[in-house]
């Protein structure tokens, strides 16, 4: 999924991802591939000293490049990776994570158990969730102050809109946000609903800008107003907050996407101790408390939720109520036909771009 303050080394994970993974270069250090500064730099100066080591990082720009980068290297070279619930079990399947030894990471047990039943059965025990949140619409409410309150508002936009409007690239995010706009999950393995849903997507495109992600600094379409709208993951929109306070976010009346990212060791790894030690390390509730207020994501440490600011366990963006989260839904591994069909749609749209 995708995440925190991704400022100073955006620039950095375009940089890993057009030359490939940099663990392929190192030999001594804990090597985590993992999104751009998805964490606290001060959580990691304290796990390098109590453990006497160097902590280095790999980075991907999106789940796509991570999988690429993976496959390409047969995933070796890195000790931890950073997995969303919806390749949890087909990492498993590949061979490319290891099982985790549980015993060894007392500080798993204040993971509320709602998150780890979020990844696929058959990835139980693999992964330890790391962070949460949901994707919406974000808008600049000073340019567009009618606001977004339902997916069809994205998808079947004013005319003001044309042109300012940038879509995510992921197909399976692209697809859903059609097929809940149209009262269908997003999950849904009806080729005949996909291929409508990729209908919807295609009368949208004259309105679209572009296919992509939101910079998260301070030169972000979204803060410079060449875009005025733009699916976002909840916390990445109070990075870009910061920038621009003019920036709204909510979850559509239909329901967003929901998400969890895990915390893995690679099989491949010859330092599962170390990575298993930093996996635990994270999740003590005084580091990971500190870490959720940096990121500024949902921690699915239970423990450190009682040590966390009040302004943090407020912020609606965060913490979503029961009512907004109402009709949202992660997002599940579907059959290859179905699959097929998703992927089909995005080919079509980016034809031409």
């Amino acid at each position: 999924m995708i995440p925190l303050r991704r400022i100073g080394l955006f620039a950095l994970s375009l940089l890993a991802s057009a030359v490939g993974p940099a663990w392929a270069e190192r030999s001594h250090s804990l090597d985590v591939f993992i999104w751009p500064e998805y964490i606290d730099p001060e959580v990691v100066e304290a796990f390098e000293a109590e453990f006497d080591t160097d902590v280095l990082f790999s980075y991907f720009e999106s789940d796509e490049q991570r999988d690429k980068d993976l496959t390409a290297s047969g995933a070796t070279g890195a000790d931890v990776i950073l997995v969303n619930n919806l390749q949890m079990a087909r990492y498993v399947k590949r061979g490319w994570i290891a099982p985790l030894p549980l015993e060894a990471m007392p500080n798993l047990a204040h993971i509320a158990s709602r998150w780890t039943r979020a990844m696929d059965g058959a990835a139980s025990g693999f992964g330890a969730a790391y962070f949460w949140g949901t994707l919406g619409i974000a808008w600049r409410s000073d340019l567009y102050p009618a606001g977004f309150s339902s997916w069809d508002d994205l998808l079947e936009p004013a005319p003001a809109l044309s042109g300012r409007i940038l879509m995510n690239s992921s197909s399976r995010e692209l697809v859903g946000f059609a097929l809940k706009a149209d009262g269908h999950s997003a999950n849904t393995v009806d080729r005949g609903l996909i291929r409508t849903a990729g209908r919807k997507l295609a009368r949208q495109k004259p309105f679209v800008r572009g296919y992509g992600y939101p910079s998260l600094t301070e030169a972000s379409s979204l803060v410079t107003g060449e875009v005025w709208a733009s699916p976002l993951y909840s916390g990445d929109a109070l990075v870009l907050q910061a920038f621009e306070p003019a920036l709204e976010f909510r979850l559509p009346d239909e329901g967003g996407l929901l998400w969890v990212d895990y915390l893995t060791v690679a099989r491949s790894s010859e330092r599962h101790d170390l990575a298993t030690a930093f996996i635990d390390f994270v999740n003590r509730p005084a580091i990971a408390a500190r870490n959720a207020e940096h990121v500024s994501f949902a921690t699915p440490n239970e423990a450190a939720l009682e040590l966390v600011s009040a302004e943090y366990l407020a912020d609606p963006v965060i913490h979503p109520s029961g009512a907004h989260l109402r009709g949202s839904e992660f997002l599940r591994p579907l059959p290859a036909r179905s699959t097929k069909s998703v992927n089909t749609v995005m080919s079509e749209l980016l034809i031409d771009q």
